[in-house]
């Protein structure tokens, strides 16, 4: 799988060390942990997932407002408060603790200079280039109303109570699938809250 890399197809990246696929491995598995998150050790494994994914890259601590949005729709769905996945959360912010010091100087020195401004338009280049390269502006379109419908009906079943434990897909599960499509739009929010 390796060689692949080293092909032409990717001259660009193939001598970059871009830890994006071990960031978004580490949330993938993360997300299975926290499905079957009951025993001690998986709340133990989650935190060291989520920790793991914030080492490589500490915008991977934005998957955090997904989790925790559909940690508490289980709670109330559940009737159950499941401390140790709120301790695993917390847990997991520690490698980004402890790197803060490193990005605060980072954004001193470098910030003003950095080359990849957030901005609006950033939000909807990167939907574009997720799907295909090839979207047009009536498929975004169609993104933005699938999305839209999605939390519409999230909504619903918690403003109306029909939790139902016998659901399909679990309601949970629906808000951390539309939480992680709105991460884009959670980080533009959070870098001009906090100055950039």
């Amino acid at each position: 799988a390796v060689s692949v890399l080293q092909t032409t197809l990717y001259g660009i990246y193939s001598i970059e060390a871009r830890p994006y696929g071990i960031e978004v491995g580490l949330l993938a598995l993360a997300l299975l942990t926290w499905q079957h998150c009951e025993r001690r050790l998986s709340a133990v494994l989650l935190a060291l997932l989520l920790a793991a994914a914030a080492a490589q890259h500490f915008y991977a601590v934005l998957a955090l407002f997904p989790l925790g949005a559909a940690e508490a729709i289980r709670s109330i769905r559940t009737g159950k408060i499941r401390y140790r996945v709120w301790a695993a959360f917390a847990g997991a912010c520690i490698s980004t603790i402890i790197f803060l010091p490193l990005l605060l100087a980072h954004k001193r020195e470098l910030g003003a200079h950095f080359w990849a401004r957030p901005g609006t338009h950033t939000i909807s280049q990167l939907y574009l280039q997720l799907f295909t390269p090839q979207v047009h502006w009536h498929v975004f379109l169609v993104l933005v109303i699938v999305g839209v419908v999605t939390v519409g009906i999230v909504l619903e079943d918690v403003f109306r109570k029909k939790l139902r434990a016998s659901a399909a897909v679990p309601l949970e599960e629906l808000a951390l699938a539309t939480g992680l499509l709105c991460l884009p739009a959670v980080a533009y929010v959070l870098s001009h809250a906090f100055g950039e």
